[in-house]
């Protein structure tokens, strides 16, 4: 029978509570990946490749900016609240009644009110596709916008709008009247005609 003792292990302990020998290489364990390592002084991480960073981030392109509207993944806006829906309604009449009034007298009876219908639905249509505001809009700050992708309206969808809204007023007074007060329980702030025509009003930041 062989007396040759087994191998020792080098980092095993000799048994009386001694600590094993440091590893080779200067006694420190090689650094961790770089996914594993904390990030630099100051507690901040450093900011993803450009490539990952949203509109607006970290100095890119857009930062300062956001565009208008809250729906469909859009980002930026707030909804204008009831009175200053009202109010812009009341000071686009102010600004048509005097052109209306001298329409119907040049127009007579039957002339005058649909010369005054074609001018109301010109005004609405043209100041919203090409600004998104009317006179009123502009006097409280507000804009109106597609709901679904925050941007400007088109002139279809703006002269849609008009006539969503003139059906609910020639439907005699209870549609009209709730869809005027719609606003002040809907959870987008929208009228009827708003959603007839899918827009919202938001509050003009600039």
């Amino acid at each position: 029978m062989s007396t040759t003792p087994p191998p020792q292990d080098p980092w095993a302990g000799s048994g009386s509570g001694e600590e094993p020998p440091p590893p080779p290489g200067g006694g420190y364990p090689p650094p961790p990946p770089s996914w594993q390592q904390p990030p630099p002084s100051g507690g901040y991480p450093p900011p993803p490749p450009a490539w990952q960073q949203p509109p607006g981030a970290y100095g890119t392109p857009g930062a300062g900016y956001e565009p208008p509207g809250v729906y469909g993944g859009t980002p930026g806006g707030t909804l204008a609240g009831w009175w200053l829906r009202v109010g812009a309604t009341i000071i686009d009449g102010l600004v048509l009644i005097i052109p209306n009034y001298i329409l119907r007298i040049a127009g007579g009876s039957v002339g005058g009110p649909l010369l005054s219908l074609i001018l109301d639905a010109a005004y609405i249509t043209l100041m919203l596709s090409r600004r998104g505001q009317t006179v009123g809009n502009m006097a409280v700050r507000t804009r109106v916008v597609d709901s679904r992708t925050g941007g400007p309206i088109s002139g279809g969808k703006a002269l849609g709008r008009w006539a969503a809204e003139f059906v609910l007023v020639i439907l005699f007074f209870i549609p009209w009247v709730l869809d005027v007060l719609w606003p002040l329980w809907d959870r987008e702030n929208q009228t009827l005609h708003d959603k007839m025509a899918g827009t919202v009003v938001l509050r003009d930041p600039y």
